[in-house]
Parts: C-alpha cells; sequence; structure tokens
C-alpha cells in the first residue's frame, strides 16, 4: 500500500507541477510530497521520489543536463532535517520544511534561467522568492493534513508524532 500511495501521490504531484510549469511558476509541488514521504515513512522514500520526479521533469521539459535529478534530492534532505529538527510538530514543521522548499525552488529557478538562458519569471526576483516561499509553506501545510487523514485511513504512518496506534478492529464493527 505505501508503494501505491508513493508512486500515484508523486504522479500526480508532477502533474500539478507541469501544469504550474507551463504558466512560468516551477513551485516544487513533488518536493512536497516527497519531504513528505522521507519523513512519514523511510528516507529513502523521499529520495527516489523526488529523484524520479527531477529526472521525470527533466526529460518532459528537454533539458540536456538532468539537474533536477541532483537537486531535487538535496531539496528534500534540507527539508527533511528541518522536520527532524522540529520534531514533527504540526503546524510548525511543515511550514518550515515548505518555506525552506519555496527558497530553495527560487534560487534553483533562478540558476536554470541562467544556465539554460531561458526568461526569468515574474517581475523581479524579490516577488518572485516570497511568492514562492509562501505557496510552498501553506501547500506543505495542507499537503501534510491531508495525507495524515489518507494515511490514518489507509493504517499507514504519519508525519505527526500521535503517540497513539490505530486499532483496525475498532473500526470493522
Amino acid at each position: 500500500m505505501r508503494i501505491f500511495l508513493v508512486t500515484s501521490v508523486t504522479a500526480m504531484l508532477i502533474l500539478l507541477e507541469l501544469l504550474t510549469g507551463n504558466f512560468g511558476l516551477a513551485l516544487g509541488f513533488p518536493l512536497c510530497g516527497a519531504v513528505y514521504f522521507a519523513a512519514a515513512y523511510r528516507k529513502s522514500a523521499g529520495l527516489v521520489s523526488a529523484g524520479c520526479a527531477g529526472l521525470i521533469l527533466d526529460a518532459l521539459y528537454c533539458r540536456d543536463i538532468m539537474l533536477l535529478l541532483l537537486i531535487y534530492p538535496a531539496i528534500v534532505l534540507t527539508a527533511w532535517q528541518i522536520i527532524r529538527y522540529f520534531r514533527r510538530q504540526i503546524p510548525l514543521a511543515p511550514l518550515a520544511a515548505g518555506a525552506a522548499i519555496g527558497a530553495m525552488m527560487s534560487v534553483t529557478n533562478i540558476l536554470l534561467c541562467l544556465i539554460f538562458r531561458t526568461p526569468q519569471p515574474g517581475p523581479d526576483m524579490a516577488s518572485v522568492f516570497i511568492f514562492q516561499v509562501f505557496i510552498a509553506a501553506v501547500f506543505m501545510m495542507l499537503f501534510t493534513l491531508t495525507a495524515d487523514a489518507l494515511a490514518f485511513k489507509c493504517n499507514l504512518p504519519r508525519l505527526k508524532n500521535s503517540g497513539t496506534t490505530r486499532n483496525r478492529s475498532e473500526d470493522d464493527e
């Protein structure tokens, strides 16, 4: 069940990233999912999710150099450390990790614009930076709440440390 959930959610977040990316906004939605998977399940699940997302996005945008394949796992490791630092406390840990994802994605977007000589998104870099940090923080918080509810129903580990385990026999009665 865990593998199916990671695969399907990563695919949906890649599609969402493609939709926003075609408007010039690479917001890092697959990274939010990968950080959640790294913190809730295993670090390897998050790294594989981020690596696959980076590889697919680089291939779909026909980039000669697969930079996102290297950058996405590094961003996931950094945000994973932030969630571990805050000891998985909701809402502070997902907000801080989302803000870090947004900040690193804005720097990544600037570097990709300089390397591949593409036009820079937005009117100026400061407004793009603030917009990406805000959107990533809010999306990470909403994604964490949604994914925790789904994981609770599927009897999978959640990001929030609740200290209680769910007993499936109570729901069957």
